[in-house]
Parts: structure tokens; C-alpha cells; sequence
């Protein structure tokens, strides 16, 4: 998954803060499974002009055993400016479904 800050002027702001993430996770049994909490990864990043973007990867934990994820959807809550300095209310910024390719290998 990666933030971007792409248009500043409509943000107005030059940073934002992650707070929090709400995924639901399809399975291939069309089992669904919620996955929310603080940060992610155990990080807050601050996107901004200096810090354009931020990338990461992350996995469920305890995903049921056999079973094949094959898409998820949900949102972030952030935070105009920093948790310690916030410049006005968290908003959230909806993930819209996404289907991941089938099948789905690790390496």
C-alpha cells in the first residue's frame, strides 16, 4: 500500500498523519475477516511535501489455515499535521474493494 500527498492545495495542509486502519478481507470460501488497529506496522507515518509518500506491506496474522485471500477494501483515518501537533479534525480516506491476482504465491 502507498500514500501519497497529491494535491496539497485541496488538502490544505502540508502533512498528514495515519492514526488508524479498518481492512475487511475477503477469503476464497468468501469468508470475511476484519483487520483494524493503530498505525500500521507498528508506525504512524507523516506524509508531506518533504515526505511525499509512504510505502508498506503488511499481512494478517492468524489467517485461517488453507484458505486463499483474494481481496480486500477499507480505511485509513489521518490526521491533518501529527497526532502531537494536529492542524484540524482526522478524516477518513476510503480503499475501495481490491481483487488481488489468483493465485496468489509467496515467496
Amino acid at each position: 500500500v502507498t500514500f501519497e500527498l497529491v494535491d496539497r492545495a485541496a488538502l490544505g495542509v502540508d502533512s498528514v498523519q495515519l492514526v488508524s486502519r479498518n481492512w475487511l478481507i475477503r477469503y476464497d470460501n468468501q469468508q470475511y475477516m476484519q483487520s483494524s488497529g493503530a498505525g500500521v506496522v507498528g508506525e504512524f507515518p507523516v506524509v508531506s511535501v518533504a515526505q511525499p509518500y509512504y510505502r508498506y506491506c503488511s499481512r494478517v496474522r492468524d489467517e485461517p489455515e488453507g484458505l486463499v485471500v483474494c481481496g480486500f477494501e477499507g480505511e485509513f483515518t489521518v490526521v491533518p499535521g501529527t497526532i502531537d501537533d494536529p492542524l484540524g479534525p482526522k478524516f477518513s480516506l476510503p480503499v475501495p474493494y481490491i481483487e488481488l491476482p489468483a493465485p496468489l504465491e509467496l515467496a
